[in-house]
């Protein structure tokens, strides 16, 4: 549904970075990682110029196409960090990016943060571990099995990365 929007030469350049961030999520959840990282690299092929959320994304991409974790899309989140942004998703998101780059404190930081703004909201959340729209309990499910990870846990995965293959759905 997104991919022809790609082509819509009457979208404005603001709503087509929206479409591609959008398309880039959904296969994601999708496994789809390499088509991913092609919409990303759309987007912006240099990651020094990438704005956080597509860094973040193309971060997570890479992991789910090649199965390793490559620092440097998390260290652009990491430099491009908003201090003012507390929404549960963007805290998840940080805490994840400081553990990739090794510093497991701050990580554990966000993830507490997010797990107590995530206390106050009702309703949903999109979580980066699962790359879906969770309710809150599941929210915190998500955020304590990272905290596993960021102990030291390499048994931990995110949940996005072993989901059954959700291509036929698409």
């Amino acid at each position: 549904m997104l991919q022809p929007m790609l082509f819509d030469s009457g979208l404005e350049t603001d709503e087509q970075k929206d479409v591609k961030q959008a398309l880039a999520l959904a296969l994601i959840a999708l496994g789809m990682f390499s088509k991913a990282l092609e919409v990303i690299r759309s987007q912006e092929p240099e990651l020094d110029r990438m704005e956080i959320q597509f860094a973040f994304n193309y971060g997570m991409a890479l992991w789910g196409d090649g199965g390793q974790l490559v620092r440097e899309p998390f260290q652009r989140v990491v430099e491009l960090k908003a201090p003012d942004d507390s929404t549960p998703n963007y805290l998840q998101c940080v805490s994840l990016s400081h553990w990739v780059c090794g510093d497991a404190t701050t990580a554990r930081e966000y993830a507490a943060a997010a797990q107590q703004e995530m206390s106050r909201r009702r309703g949903s959340e999109f979580s980066c571990w699962r790359y879906l729209r969770v309710p809150a309990a599941e929210f915190a499910q998500d955020v304590s099995e990272m905290l596993d990870l960021i102990g030291g846990d390499d048994s931990v995965k995110p949940r996005f990365l072993s989901q059954p293959d959700r291509r036929a759905a698409v």
